[in-house]
């Protein structure tokens, strides 16, 4: 069977027994991504997407990855260590950190881009520091320029930069919070509503692993 193609979508298939047939076929160099999405802009009119679906296709990986580390037999401190990495990496951010609510103080327990010395040792209120207030209304808090806010707090012992832009988001389990999981950049951000969920469906993955460990 020979194939002729006709056009960058149609491809004539001709037999020596004299049998014809067309079939549509998309030439290769003419297939668009198939994650590719389209919005229209006003001014370029319609635009591929491509860099937004395929970060939103990797935070999906991202997250099929955290759901089996809480399944895993690491212990508590392991699965937190390994979760702030994988979220940090994909969110492109600084700092990426987590705080467990104990005796009514919110610790640091684990971090990427924090002294790791600091762990066990920045405790804070409910209600202290933008950490401690997105903890105490249960919802979470998005800051541009983080160290301008009035609720800022900062803590010498982590070494930490001035970080600018900052993303506090509550774990919470029915109501009652658990902790918070901290983001941090150093150039000023605005974290995009795709952005922000992720880092809620994260929020309720390391939810899961305390409770799972909780129980055993």
């Amino acid at each position: 069977m020979r194939e002729e193609r006709l056009d960058p979508y149609t491809v004539k298939l001709v037999c020596v027994c004299g049998y014809r047939d067309f079939q549509s076929r998309v030439e290769r160099s003419k297939t668009l991504n198939p994650y590719a999405a389209i919005r229209w802009d006003e001014k370029k009119g319609v635009v591929f997407e491509m860099e937004r679906v395929n970060r939103e296709r990797l935070e999906i990986i991202t997250l099929e990855e955290i759901s089996m580390l809480i399944s895993s037999e690491y212990d508590l401190n392991q699965v937190l260590d390994m979760i702030v990495d994988k979220t940090a990496a994909r969110m492109g951010v600084d700092v990426c950190s987590i705080y467990l609510l104990k005796d009514d103080r919110l610790i640091l327990t684990a971090t990427r881009g924090l002294d790791p010395a600091a762990v066990g040792r920045v405790k804070l209120k409910l209600g202290e520091g933008i950490t401690g207030a997105a903890a105490l209304q249960g919802s979470y808090i998005s800051v541009k320029n983080a160290s301008e806010d009035p609720r800022y707090r900062y803590f010498p012992e982590t070494k930490e930069e001035r970080y600018s832009s900052m993303l506090s988001y509550p774990i919470c389990d029915k109501g009652e919070v658990l902790g918070v999981l901290n983001m941090q950049t150093t150039a000023a951000r605005d974290f995009a509503e795709d952005e922000i969920y992720f880092v809620a469906t994260v929020a309720n993955l390391i939810r899961g692993a305390l409770r799972l460990r909780k129980a055993f």
